[in-house]
């Protein structure tokens, strides 16, 4: 009973650390160019799962040519997210993009039902009306921060696509593989600070690290240990149920940022639909990877 309430804190503690990606964005303020910003996330969070992992995943060398393709698959996927939720930071407030992005459930849904042909149950064609409801309420493409809002589905249609294509797969993950994912985000981006510049490193260097090594490395640690004694579908669960309100808070006390009330209704309504969608009576493999 200790030992699973642990691996639960540790997947808490996960969403409370993914919590923080808006608020070192927004204390980055475009100081450093978006691509950038990618870059130095993938790179920071590489290294710090590459001093640790060895120690606890003695097999994440050995799998890495049998697998390169899988993982430069993911790691695209997650250089695309990561990117696009930047961007989207920057052009909308955290509430609005964690909000938004929780239609990611919904893709996922509809995605798998097409391209894995799984079955929708009419309870899950109750939820995925009941989380368009959501969307309607949350009316992302009308006001000030269509260019986020759009940005922040983005996100989430990108993530759905890594949750589909690692069902279709059909593969459980250890750290070592999330290690290997962001090496090859890592790749990908790589070009950005010689295309786009480094910007004002001096200034951001500190946001950078904690995005690296809070939002990233150590958020991948605590995951991977936590999902080893917690179900994927519940961690779904207590991601939607604990990261929006974590960031809306953290956003609200650190950054002044205060939500509208349509879209704090609407992404209530998405969650709820979320929580239903993911209540299936076979759970998907251990997925521990966030787009975000």
């Amino acid at each position: 009973m200790r030992e699973r309430v642990l691996h639960q804190s540790a997947v808490l503690t996960t969403m409370l650390c993914l919590s923080f990606i808006g608020i070192f964005v927004k204390l980055i303020n475009g100081g450093v160019p978006g691509m950038t910003v990618g870059f130095l996330r993938t790179a920071i969070g590489f290294v710090f799962l590459l001093s640790f992992v060895p120690w606890i995943d003695a097999s994440c060398f050995h799998n890495f040519k049998k697998e390169m393709k899988h993982y430069a698959c993911i790691g695209l996927l997650m250089a695309i997210g990561f990117t696009l939720t930047i961007f989207a930071l920057n052009y909308a407030p955290v509430s609005n993009v964690v909000l938004i992005m929780t239609t990611n459930v919904i893709f996922v849904s509809l995605l798998a039902s097409h391209f894995l042909h799984e079955k929708l149950s009419g309870r899950e064609k109750g939820a995925l009306a009941l989380g368009l409801v959501g969307v309607v309420v949350m009316n992302p493409f009308q006001g000030g921060y269509i260019v986020g809002n759009v940005l922040a589905l983005l996100v989430a249609i990108t993530g759905a696509l890594l949750v589909v294509f690692m069902r279709a797969e059909e593969k459980n993950h250890t750290a070592g593989a999330s290690m290997w994912f962001l090496f090859f985000a890592m790749l990908f981006l790589s070009p950005a600070p010689f295309i786009w510049g480094w910007g004002n490193l001096p200034q951001n260097w500190f946001w950078l690290l904690m995005l690296g090594i809070l939002c990233t490395g150590l958020a991948y640690l605590l995951l991977s240990y936590g999902i080893q004694k917690v179900k994927a579908d519940d961690v779904s669960i207590i991601s939607m149920l604990t990261q929006p309100v974590f960031s809306i808070t953290l956003a609200y006390f650190l950054l002044g940022e205060v939500p509208t009330g349509r879209m704090l209704l609407g992404g209530g309504v998405l969650v709820i639909a979320g929580i239903i969608l993911e209540m299936k009576k076979m759970p998907p493999p251990n997925i521990m990877v966030h787009s975000d």
